[in-house]
């Protein structure tokens, strides 16, 4: 019992992790294609346009690029 448990923990965790990273590749992705095509590039230079990089910076967006990022 005690080695099921274990075996489904790891199971449980690697899933977790592969997730995660996962969607950390879609982020990633998502952030070149917006550098990449010039209509989605002039939404998300807002998000570039602050002189003083700083932690606002980070959620800095325009307001269709959030939902384009949403759906």
């Amino acid at each position: 019992m005690a080695g099921s448990v274990q075996l489904r923990d790891a199971a449980l965790l690697a899933a977790i992790l592969l997730g995660v990273v996962l969607l950390d590749l879609a982020i990633y992705f998502q952030h070149v294609l917006f550098h990449a095509v010039p209509v989605l590039w002039r939404l998300h230079r807002v998000h570039h346009a602050d002189e003083d990089y700083d932690v606002t910076t980070g959620l800095r967006f325009h307001p269709v690029e959030i939902l384009l990022s949403l759906a």
